[in-house]
């Protein structure tokens, strides 16, 4: 692989991380404006929780590996992918 480039075969990169943390900003902006409280130990997990289960569903995972195309693998998606950098 160039050197640089092993992100693009990283599946929790290309499609889990950034809906997790669209989810999570949604579900922290309703609490506050449901609450005016901010947010504490006691208060993060379940709202990360909820977050998480919203943003990691078996099909959001499948399609972060075809993406990447890890599963099932292609090579023409893997070489276009480092083709981009």
């Amino acid at each position: 692989l160039p050197p640089h480039s092993i992100h693009l075969l990283q599946p929790l990169d290309v499609g889990l991380f950034a809906p997790l943390q669209s989810y999570y900003s949604k579900v922290v902006e309703d609490y506050f404006l449901a609450t005016d409280v901010d947010i504490s130990q006691d208060t993060f997990y379940p709202l990360y929780k909820k977050a998480r289960t919203a943003a990691y569903t078996s099909s959001s995972i499948a399609s972060a590996f075809k993406a990447c195309g890890i599963v099932p693998f292609s090579a023409r998606e893997v070489l276009h992918n480092l083709k981009l950098q």
